[in-house]
């Protein structure tokens, strides 16, 4: 994800780069229905807030020195092989 600048993020951009994972995983049909929830809830917080605490602590972790990092969890790798 980029961000366009620390004042104006691309919230819609966020939502889109998450509703690319549900759909990747409705595709594969490996979407469990707490994921959906979660996912309706945050899209829904997004949607509201523009993102903005969100991509505040990303310029937080920025500022520090530090940067998120979404990864699998180990049980899910093991799902594919």
């Amino acid at each position: 994800m980029s961000l366009k600048t620390a004042e104006s993020p691309d919230f819609q951009l966020l939502r889109a780069e998450f509703q690319d994972v549900i759909d990747a995983r409705l595709r594969a049909n490996n979407l469990s229905k707490e994921a959906q929830v979660h996912h309706e809830k945050l899209d829904k917080v997004i949607s509201e807030s523009g993102a903005s605490e969100i991509y505040t602590l990303i310029a937080l972790l920025d500022a520090l020195g530090f940067r998120l990092r979404v990864m699998l969890k180990e049980d899910e790798l093991a799902i594919g092989e």
